[in-house]
C-alpha cells in the first residue's frame, strides 16, 4: 500500500484527456468563493481545451482537495514532490510533508487477483482473493 502516482490520477479520466497538460498554468477562478469544505467554487478562465483542469468532471479520483502523490521531482536537490491541487491540476511542490495535504492510500492488483464477493459499496465491500 502506498500513495497514488501522478499517472494514476491522470489516467482516472477518459482517454480523450490523456494528452492534456497536467501542470497548473496561469488560470484563475472567475469566483474566489469556497464551499464549506474549502473547495473553490466557480469556473476556471483561460482553459483552452488542452489543460487537464477541464477533465476533473470525468476524473473519478478528483476530490477537490490538495493531496500528495508518491511521484517525486527528479530535478530537485531535496525531496520535492507533486501534489494534486484543489482545482484538479498536478502541481509541483517543495519539500514533501511541509504542508498538511491529504494522502490517499492505494494498492495495485496483480493478474492473479480474483473478486470473490461484494458489490463495492460501503455496506458490501469487495472481497479479493490472491492466488
Amino acid at each position: 500500500i502506498g500513495l497514488e502516482y501522478v499517472s494514476d490520477y491522470l489516467y482516472a479520466a477518459g482517454p480523450n484527456n490523456w494528452n492534456k497538460k497536467p501542470l497548473n498554468g496561469s488560470h484563475t477562478y472567475s469566483s474566489e468563493s469556497l464551499d464549506s469544505n474549502g473547495i473553490p467554487q466557480g469556473t476556471y478562465s483561460g482553459l483552452d481545451g488542452t489543460d487537464y483542469g477541464d477533465a476533473i468532471n470525468e476524473n473519478w479520483l478528483y476530490m477537490g482537495l490538495w493531496e500528495w502523490t508518491i511521484t517525486q521531482r527528479t530535478d530537485a536537490d531535496n525531496v520535492h514532490g507533486f501534489v494534486i491541487n484543489a482545482a484538479g491540476f498536478v502541481a509541483s511542490h517543495g519539500p514533501v510533508a511541509v504542508d498538511s495535504y491529504g494522502v490517499r492510500p492505494c494498492f495495485y492488483l496483480s493478474s492473479n487477483t480474483k473478486l470473490t464477493n461484494g458489490t463495492g459499496s460501503k455496506e458490501n465491500p469487495y472481497r479479493l482473493l490472491l492466488n
